[in-house]
């Protein structure tokens, strides 16, 4: 079982990317890897989902085991579907 944590961010040049890290338990352990960054200018909620699933099939990831997905929010929040 894991779960898929996401997070805006920015580089040093300003730019919005998206930070993917993994959080799962392995020997009564947290553990918790980064993935990745994504580059992202609007992202919306399907895109998104449609990107965790990616990141699923390109991690060998099952997302039956998938319990928990968290997206913390950018800057813009005045419209919820995009980041």
């Amino acid at each position: 079982m894991f779960t898929i944590l996401a997070d805006e961010t920015l580089n040093s040049l300003t730019k919005e990317q998206l930070c993917l890290c993994i959080r799962f338990v392995k020997n009564n352990t947290v553990k918790e890897r980064f993935l990745k960054f994504i580059d992202v200018v609007h992202l919306t909620e399907l895109q998104f989902i449609l990107l965790v699933f990616n990141i699923n099939k390109h991690y060998g990831l099952q997302e039956l085991k998938l319990i928990g997905l968290v997206q913390l929010l950018g800057r813009d929040k005045k419209n919820d579907d995009h980041w």
